[in-house]
């Protein structure tokens, strides 16, 4: 396993809407994503837009 990824959400107020990435590379050190931000995951090739995931829940 080279990375892993960690969804949350709570909706409040303020929605807040986190994507955590563990990656290998950095030694397992957390990268935090929020919503219009895009994770690029090197094992898949794959852009993956946080807006994509969170399409049509809120």
């Amino acid at each position: 396993m080279s990375s892993y990824l960690r969804v949350r959400g709570q909706r409040a107020a303020l929605e807040l809407l986190v994507v955590e990435v563990y990656r290998r590379s950095t030694n397992w050190q957390q990268e935090y994503y929020t919503v219009h931000q895009t994770i690029h995951l090197d094992q898949f090739d794959l852009e993956l837009p946080l807006d994509a995931i969170y399409e049509g829940v809120f």
